[in-house]
């Protein structure tokens, strides 16, 4: 069983939007803090952004409905775009690359945007699908946490339930006995930023939805189950976990401080 304990609370900070955009840079890699410098007209435009493995792609989601695809040139200190890919009709959200990194999904901020991509010989990413969904909510969070398998979290007021979605006959299709029900909250939307983390090592999920913070895992029939879920009393949070899983780093904009939880398993 996993457990939270509470490590320390670092000092209160008056700028938390400051607070919030470290952490969501650190957090995708320490490196695009330069980048952030260099290329702040590009950023400011950008929902999220993720690396391919080699870190010489990336992958920005943008306000504009599109997905944008950069060429990253760290010893140039380059970033020069690619190509992007348009079928979203609203901002786009979240974006993950599966293992293989020969899929993309992404969703938008609008009802039934999620979208599947694939990469083709020429090694650019298309259109392949959107993936049918059994409810009419907007969802601003995706993962791939298998080659074969991704979550998506709804993001209104009125379902609070994380689905999973898995590849039957070529397509990815929701699987109705594995969603989970999360904490029924119709006062709030969610917050997009602080996105899913996984660590495969650990058999860890990291997810935000809305006041909580859950920690999910996998178990012996192939579900998922909560583990933990951690009541932070404001949708304003932002953070991550450490590589190697061990520690939760958020920051809290109701207390206005940052926490470090060290996680147990016990």
């Amino acid at each position: 069983m996993t457990q939270l304990q509470l490590v320390i609370n670092l000092i209160k900070h008056k700028n938390s939007q400051q607070i919030a955009d470290c952490l969501i840079c650190s957090s995708i890699n320490v490196k695009f803090y330069y980048y952030k410098l260099q290329f702040s007209k590009l950023i400011v435009n950008f929902k999220q952004i993720i690396f391919h493995q080699n870190e010489d792609l990336l992958f920005s989601g943008s306000y504009d409905k599109s997905i944008k695809v950069w060429k990253v040139d760290f010893n140039q200190n380059q970033l020069i775009f690619l190509y992007s890919l348009d079928k979203h009709n609203d901002e786009v959200m979240s974006l993950s690359l599966n293992q293989s990194e020969d899929k993309l999904v992404s969703c938008a901020d609008n009802q039934n945007q999620i979208i599947i991509w694939e990469r083709r010989q020429n090694n650019q990413f298309e259109f392949k699908y959107f993936v049918k969904q059994s409810i009419q909510e907007k969802g601003l969070k995706v993962k791939f946490i298998k080659d074969n398998q991704f979550i998506w979290i709804t993001g209104g007021k009125e379902i609070d339930k994380l689905y999973v979605f898995e590849i039957e006959q070529g397509i990815f299709q929701e699987n109705k006995d594995k969603t989970i029900q999360l904490i029924a909250n119709n006062q709030n939307v969610d917050e997009y930023r602080f996105p899913i983390v996984y660590n495969k090592e650990r058999n860890l999920i990291l997810v935000r939805h809305k006041t909580y913070i859950y920690i999910i895992r996998e178990i012996n029939d192939a579900k998922y189950k909560i583990y933990h879920q951690l009541n932070c009393e404001t949708i304003g949070i932002f953070g991550t976990i450490t590589n190697n899983g061990q520690y939760l780093v958020y920051w809290d904009s109701k207390k206005q401080e940052y926490s470090t939880y060290e996680l147990l398993n016990q």
